[in-house]
């Protein structure tokens, strides 16, 4: 495991010699996906866990209720299995908690001692279970008393550690006061002035596209979502946001809306949401998340929206054909006969809405009435017939601008009277690795369209500051280190870590001057960055091959804990402050990237690469440790 000890003590004492006061980003809590076990802050872990079927899978096949819980077992059996991600800290005895009309029964499963205390009484049930071992992972069998295979009638479901935490009370004291969170998360950052903003993005439901019910059910009944993102990872009920904002202290809390979320949803979310805080908390509202992230069908869902809606309107520049025959998970379509030589014009420049609600496909080719997609573009509507958009993909950011406006009018009439300066809304754009120039900041800003959309009325600005994002640690730096000169790889590594942290600051610095040319009252926020030095692509051989994440981190890990524990630490984090000051007026969390199992899980740092060793109270420590940015001086201060 990598000591991160001398990190924590370089960044803290560059910091506290600054003399300015730290104001940071503390990126949402992607790192709490389920490879990485064993760090719930949720006090009920049944909002991190997942249902699976009696053979073990995960449950695809399962029908799941408008709240996220499985309907009844898969065809052909009778049973479900639900599984408790292991979590070291939080002992061996749990206790589970259902509401049915229907009997049910919990039995042991994979990693489970036994069941005991098992009660019902018509709709309330409990049962004890104690797991074998903390360091394996285990899961409990639910079915039918009876045994047969009909529905569950679940109405709750919670799963409670029997521990205490670091306040001296129990998980179920915690709930009983009316709270959320494990307090060994959420103490280490109360009150503490390093902290502006925490930012729940991966938790409302993005970067999947349009998931809407489950944030707005009854608390009580918000259990887990579906068979691969699980509970509150998956979509973040309001007042579980708000209870985290109550509890710290923290200026400001950051929320994105979903894709699909109409006026309704918003003023529901934010009525919620503001009823349940009781502090002076700013809410910091972003539609969707990284709208130009071709990576995220949510972004090409809302062009395919706003494809439909430029139709309706009588703009020109889209076409339409009706009653198109999609079928689900193709990667083609065929026009009615003789519609093809209607769409002649479309190319890869173009991109294909379907009903206004699937992703808008990029066509790699088009012959006749025939329309190819790329090979990732699996149709996502269901199978039927539907009006298909086509338009081009230029009016992303017009989109983004028209909903963007759209949800601040809806928030503008929750958020009223003394309220009115409690929320704030965000452009959100790309800074680095920009895509011919299209979704930088500028273009979002000056954007020429027949649109009325006012992009003055948000007050941030807001793009990441990733450096190393091509993977900066070698082969030839390896083989140094291998062959005995230490001090050859870490020079090597150091000169390319400094070399691509200048090349990010020439593309951050090109998009902060459209945001001082179009638009000079705002904010700017980085919404999240870092170092992707030990990035998913390594150079090997003077050449980029993909390798396995977790190979790729085993490889890296020795050099990053020699260059660490170096003098160039010093130097590198001075460099990123001396950035993040520059540009920011709420910089992000310098974030390096482990990645012992997926590149894209954020907020890991490198202490967490044996993370199941690693308890809250240590981990909060080093990511605030890491924090890296101050606000010195207002926008308007720093550009006289």
């Amino acid at each position: 495991m990598v000591d991160f000890s001398n990190h924590t003590a370089t960044v803290r004492t560059i910091l506290n010699s600054s003399g300015a006061q730290p104001r940071c980003m503390l990126y949402g809590l992607g790192a709490l996906e389920p490879g990485n076990e064993g760090v719930t802050p949720y006090l009920d872990v049944s909002k991190y866990s997942q249902w699976r079927n009696d053979a073990g899978t995960a449950a695809t096949s399962l029908t799941y209720d408008a709240y996220g819980r499985p309907v009844q077992p898969a065809s052909g059996q009778t049973e479900i299995n639900f599984v408790i991600y292991r979590q070291p800290s939080l002992g061996l005895v749990y206790v589970v908690k259902w509401k049915s009309l229907v009997p049910l029964t919990i039995s042991v499963g994979g990693n489970i001692a036994s069941v005991t205390n098992h009660t019902w009484d018509g709709y309330n049930g409990s049962a004890t279970i104690t797991l074998s071992s903390t360091t394996a992972e285990s899961f409990i069998v639910i079915g039918r008393t009876d045994g047969t295979e009909d529905v569950f009638g679940l109405d709750d479901f919670n799963v409670i550690p029997q521990t205490t935490t670091s306040r001296g009370t129990t998980f179920q004291e915690e709930l009983d006061a009316g709270h959320y969170w494990v307090p060994d998360f959420i103490d280490p950052i109360k009150n503490d002035p390093t902290v502006h903003c925490i930012r729940f993005m991966d938790q409302n439901g993005m970067n999947n596209g349009n998931n809407l019910a489950s944030a707005l059910q009854p608390l009580t009944d918000t259990d887990v979502l579906g068979p691969t993102k699980q509970g509150y990872n998956a979509l973040i009920p309001p007042e579980v946001v708000a209870d985290f904002a109550n509890q710290t202290g923290i200026p400001s809390i950051w929320v994105c809306m979903p894709t699909l979320a109409d006026s309704a949803y918003i003023v529901e979310y934010m009525t919620r949401l503001k009823n349940a805080l009781t502090g002076g908390t700013v809410v910091v509202v972003e539609l969707v998340n990284e709208y130009w992230n071709n990576d995220y069908p949510h972004a090409q869902k809302l062009l395919s929206k706003f494809y439909k809606w430029m139709y309706d309107q009588g703009y020109s520049g889209v076409i339409r054909v009706q009653n198109v025959s999609i079928t689900e998970g193709a990667n083609s379509i065929t026009l009615p006969t003789g519609e093809g030589a209607n769409v002649t014009e479309v190319d890869t420049a173009w991109r294909v809405g379907i009903g206004g609600l699937g992703t808008a496909y990029q066509p790699t080719s088009v012959s006749g009435d025939d329309i190819t997609f790329a090979s990732y573009n699996d149709i996502d509507v269901p199978t039927g017939t539907y009006d298909v958009y086509f338009g081009l993909y230029s009016l992303l950011p017009d989109a983004m601008m028209k909903y963007s406006e759209d949800m601040r009018q809806a928030i503008e009439t929750v958020f009223t009277g003394d309220d009115a300066d409690r929320f704030m809304t965000v452009i959100p754009g790309q800074a680095v690795n920009l895509d011919a120039g299209l979704f930088t900041i500028g273009a979002l800003l000056e954007v020429d369209s027949e649109f009325p959309l006012p992009a003055t009325r948000h007050e941030i600005v807001s793009f990441s500051s990733y450096f190393g994002s091509s993977g900066v640690v070698t082969q030839a730096m390896i083989d140094k280190r291998d062959g005995d000169d230490l001090a050859g790889a870490l020079e090597d590594l150091h000169a390319a870590a400094l070399s691509s942290l200048a090349s990010t600051i020439t593309s951050v610095q090109g998009s902060y001057n459209k945001v001082v040319q179009y638009h000079p009252s705002a904010q700017i926020w980085a919404y999240e960055g870092g170092s992707h030095i030990l990035h998913y692509q390594m150079t090997v051989s003077g050449a980029v091959a993909k390798v396995n994440p977790e190979d790729h981190a085993k490889l890296a890990l020795p050099l990053m804990e020699d260059y660490f524990d170096s003098s160039y630490m010093e130097e590198l984090v001075s460099e990123w402050i001396a950035f993040q000051r520059a540009y920011f007026d709420i910089g992000s969390l310098l974030q390096w990237y482990d990645n012992p199992d997926f590149y894209g899980i954020w907020g890991k740092t490198l202490n967490n690469v044996d993370y199941t060793q690693n308890e809250w109270g240590s981990k909060i420590d080093a990511q605030l440790a890491a924090l890296t940015y101050w606000r010195a001086a207002t926008f308007a201060e720093r550009n006289g």
